[in-house]
């Protein structure tokens, strides 16, 4: 019978060999996965995409968005690899419809719905004598992400076609595989 040690060594063993068997990101903006860091929930997953650099992640800490090197996302829990194959040639429009998010107060959330931020038009100050508006006020309008939501987002943005379109069925794991090629 194994002592709990000798599985723990075990475990780990497994979980460092099935780390090196995930290739890693070679380009932006290749899609990395990781298991989700909470105990019976992992496979559920967490996904960001690379910078060129960094990983660009929305996370429930603060910053809720932040550019990570990919050695800390893959420290936190077991990592899935990188995935390829759309949005190669608009890489820099998907980074920085992604990144540009961070300047709208970016909101973590649990749930598949999201917000894109933005500044709106919340009210008016004076309207001219036709009654049109001539003094608009504007408010920021916070952003509103999970991981996968954001990455989706911001391939959709950047290239005008989501990964995943039905946001119904959104999930970290799902929208990783939707990527079509494994590093």
């Amino acid at each position: 019978m194994k002592t709990f040690q000798q599985w723990l060594v075990g475990a780990g063993c497994l979980a460092l060999s099935s780390m090196t068997m995930a290739g890693d990101p070679k380009a932006a903006p290749d899609v990395v996965g990781r298991d989700l860091a909470v105990w019976g929930l992992g496979s559920l997953g967490h996904v960001g995409f690379l910078d060129g650099g960094k990983v660009i992640e929305v996370l429930n800490a603060t910053p809720v968005m932040q550019a990570n090197p990919l050695i800390d996302f893959k420290s936190r829990s077991r990592f899935w690899g990188a995935r390829y194959g759309k949005g190669a040639s608009q890489a820099l429009q998907i980074i920085n419809a992604g990144w540009a998010q961070r300047n709208f107060n970016p909101i973590y959330t649990y749930t598949a719905q999201s917000t894109e931020g933005g500044t709106v038009q919340s009210g008016c100050g004076q309207y001219d004598r036709y009654g049109k508006c001539a003094r608009p006020i504007y408010s920021v309008r916070s952003a509103v992400f999970r991981c996968d939501t954001f990455v989706n987002y911001a391939f959709g943005k950047g290239t005008g076609q989501p990964l995943i379109s039905n946001w119904s069925v959104i999930l970290p794991s799902i929208l990783y595989t939707a990527m079509p090629s494994a590093r």
